[in-house]
C-alpha cells in the first residue's frame, strides 16, 4: 500500500499515450497494440509477448492490383486499431464482418482474426466495467476507525470463454487491480484531513467464468486508520490494470477498465442515538455549551430530519449569540452543514447577516412560505 498526497482524478490514458497507440497502430504491426497504464514503474506492466508480422511493401510483386488490395486492407486494419483504442467496440464488430472475407490477402486475414479475439475481449470489459460491484462484506458499516472490509464482484456475463488468471496458474499473467482511496475526516469545526493511498492487488486463484455460476470476488480490506475527526468519508475506486486475458485457452492483451467506484459515510461509535433524535442531541449541546459536546453537535446537523431543520437553525443561530466564541465556532459547523451556506465557520457577524436577511427575505410570487421557510 502506497500512501500519496497528490493524483489526478482519473489517472487514466493521457492524450500523448493514446497518441503513441494510434501510432503503433498505424505500424500495421499484430503485436503493435499498446495499452499504457501510466507512467508510474510500480505499476508498469510486461508487454504481451506477439510475434510481429509486417504488411507487405506496396505488393512484394509489384502488381497494381495487388498493391491497391494491400492498401486498402493496410487502412481497414488502421480503421480497427482506432476503434480499439478508442473502445469502439460496434465498430470493431462492423469492421471485422465486412471485411472477414477469403479474398482478403494472407497477412489481412491474420489481422482480422487478431481483431476479432480483441473484439471478444472488449466486450467482455465492457460487461465486467458495467456489472461490477463493490460491496460491504459485512452486515453494518463499521465504527469509525475500524477496518472497512468489502469484495470486488464481477458476475458471469455473456461472454463465457474468458477467464482472468490468477497467481495460482501463472504470477507474470496474474490479473493485477489497482486499488485507490482516499480518507476525509472532518472535525466538529467542519475542518477537513485527507488522506489518500494506492494499492496493487494481484488476483489470488484463476476466475475460469465458463464454469456455471462463476463469479470473481475478491476481497479488500480498508485499514482502520486513527480517527482525526468525527465524519468519515471513504471513497474507493478498483480498476484492472492492463495484462493477459484467457480467450478460449489463448492468451489475450486487456487494456485498463474502470471496473466499480463506492463512496461510504462513517460515524463514530454510538451514532444510533444520536441518529434516532437528533435533534435533542444538537440542543442539548448548545444549551450545555461544553466542548465535549460538539461533536455530537456537528453530527446531529447531519443527520437532522427535514421536520426539525428549522428549530435546529434557530438553536444554532441562538447559541451563536449568546454562547462562549468556540460554542459560537461549533454553531457555524453546525449551520454550513444545514444549509450548504459558505459562510467561513467562525464568522458571527457573517452569519448573523445571513439570517437576519434571511428572516426578511420577501416571498416570491406563489411562494407564500418562503420568508417561513427561509433560504434552503
Amino acid at each position: 500500500m502506497r500512501p500519496t498526497t497528490s493524483r489526478t482524478a482519473t489517472r487514466d490514458v493521457s492524450g500523448a499515450a493514446r497518441a503513441a497507440a494510434l501510432a503503433a497502430g498505424l505500424c500495421l504491426l499484430p503485436g503493435c497494440v499498446t495499452y499504457v497504464v501510466e507512467d508510474d514503474p510500480d505499476l508498469a506492466v510486461v508487454p504481451l509477448d506477439v510475434t510481429p508480422v509486417t504488411v507487405p511493401l506496396r505488393g512484394g510483386s509489384g502488381d497494381p492490383q495487388a498493391r491497391a488490395v494491400d492498401d486498402y486492407y493496410a487502412d481497414v486494419v488502421a480503421q480497427m486499431q482506432r476503434a480499439l483504442v478508442d473502445r469502439e467496440l460496434d465498430l470493431l464488430r462492423a469492421l471485422v464482418a465486412s471485411h472477414d472475407r477469403p479474398a482478403a490477402p494472407a497477412w489481412a486475414r491474420g489481422q482480422i482474426a487478431r481483431f476479432q479475439r480483441l473484439a471478444d475481449g472488449l466486450q467482455w470489459e465492457t460487461e465486467a466495467a458495467r456489472d461490477a460491484r463493490l460491496e460491504l462484506a459485512t452486515k453494518a458499516l463499521p465504527a469509525l476507525g475500524a477496518e472497512l472490509t468489502l469484495a470486488l464482484r464481477i458476475p458471469r456475463g455473456a461472454r463465457t470463454d474468458i477467464a482472468l488468471i490468477g497467481a495460482d496458474r501463472s504470477e507474470s499473467k496474474a490479473a493485477r487491480f489497482l486499488v485507490s482511496w482516499s480518507v476525509v475526516d472532518t472535525s466538529a469545526f467542519d475542518d477537513q484531513t485527507r488522506r489518500e493511498f494506492d494499492d496493487v492487488v494481484t488476483l489470488p486463484e484463476t476466475v475460469d467464468f465458463a464454469a456455471a455460476g462463476a463469479e470473481l470476488r475478491l476481497p479488500y480490506t480498508v485499514p482502520g486508520l486513527a480517527p482525526e475527526g468525527v465524519r468519515r468519508v471513504v471513497e474507493i475506486r478498483i480498476d484492472l490494470l492492463p495484462g493477459t486475458l484467457r480467450l478460449r485457452g489463448d492468451d489475450l492483451p486487456n487494456a485498463r477498465v474502470a471496473l466499480a467506484r463506492q463512496s461510504f459515510v462513517i460515524w463514530p461509535l454510538g451514532i444510533d442515538s444520536v441518529r434516532d433524535n437528533p435533534y435533542a442531541h444538537l440542543r442539548a449541546a448548545v444549551e450545555s455549551g461544553e466542548p465535549s459536546h460538539f461533536a455530537n453537535l456537528y453530527v446531529a446537523a447531519w443527520l437532522m430530519s427535514p421536520d426539525y431543520r428549522e428549530d435546529a437553525l434557530r438553536k444554532l443561530v441562538e447559541g451563536l449569540r449568546v454562547g462562549t466564541p468556540e460554542l459560537g465556532r461549533a454553531c457555524t459547523a453546525g449551520l454550513r452543514v444545514l444549509t450548504g451556506e459558505r459562510i467561513a465557520v467562525g464568522d458571527r457577524d457573517g452569519w448573523l447577516r445571513w439570517w437576519q436577511g434571511r428572516a426578511v427575505e420577501p416571498a416570491p410570487a406563489g411562494d407564500p412560505d418562503r420568508a417561513r421557510r427561509g433560504r434552503r
